[in-house]
């Protein structure tokens, strides 16, 4: 009768042994598959793309002109050469509603450009270098100067925020990254543990049978 007993718990534990083990497997896959997008972005296979901030956003907005946003900073040593054709798109689309020079536009824009974190500095002369484009290239109501002057900040904000915002997901992916491949690994584990002693229950059994065959051959 105990053996009968013994036999049975010894079926059940074996088939809980092989669920448990399936069921770690599986999540440290399931873990591992979901971590691919993460460890793709961090070698570079994926990149995150910028949101656009383009001159029909910003007149969807409508945002108020505000008074006292024409202060030029002092000139850089240097212009970047695509924030001096930017400077030139500005200048030239405003034309005799200027009352700002060429100069200051590019003094204005490169001190924006400057003040941008250092992985981003070119994408910004670039961005703030589309929106002028766009600007020249509209066939609308010509903006007046503080207008002009409210787009170009609206758009370092959005530029500078859409960046802040990229480092948080960023920081996020990777906390989650290393808690999928720590959950991963301990799921991996947990099935190598598992094995073991399951292992060792057969072992056991074995060692058992052996033992009670012996008996009977002395005997």
């Amino acid at each position: 009768m105990l053996g009968r007993m013994e036999s049975a718990y010894l079926g059940l534990l074996r088939v809980v042994i092989l669920v448990a083990a399936t069921l770690a497997l599986v999540a440290a896959a399931i873990l591992l598959v979901t971590a691919i997008p993460s460890v793709l972005t961090r070698v570079g296979v994926l990149q995150s793309q910028d949101q656009a901030h383009t001159l029909s956003e910003f007149i969807s907005e409508q945002k108020p002109v505000e008074e006292g946003g024409e202060a030029s900073p002092q000139a850089p040593e240097m212009i970047d050469p695509t924030i001096a054709k930017a400077a030139a798109n500005f200048h030239s689309y405003l034309g005799a509603r200027a009352t700002t020079s060429r100069k200051e536009w590019e003094q204005g824009l490169q001190s924006a450009q400057n003040e941008m974190p250092a992985p981003v500095m070119q994408d910004y002369g670039e961005s703030v270098l589309t929106l002028s484009e766009e600007l020249l290239a509209s066939k609308g109501k010509p903006l007046g100067e503080k207008r002009v002057f409210q787009l170009v900040e609206w758009h370092r904000q959005r530029f500078a925020a859409s960046y802040e915002q990229r480092m948080a997901e960023k920081e996020a992916a990777d906390a989650a990254f290393r808690f999928q491949v720590g959950a991963a690994f301990g799921a991996f584990m947990l099935f190598v543990l598992i094995t073991f002693i399951f292992l060792f229950v057969r072992i056991e059994r074995n060692l058992r049978v052996i033992k009670v065959e012996q008996t009977l051959y002395d005997a």
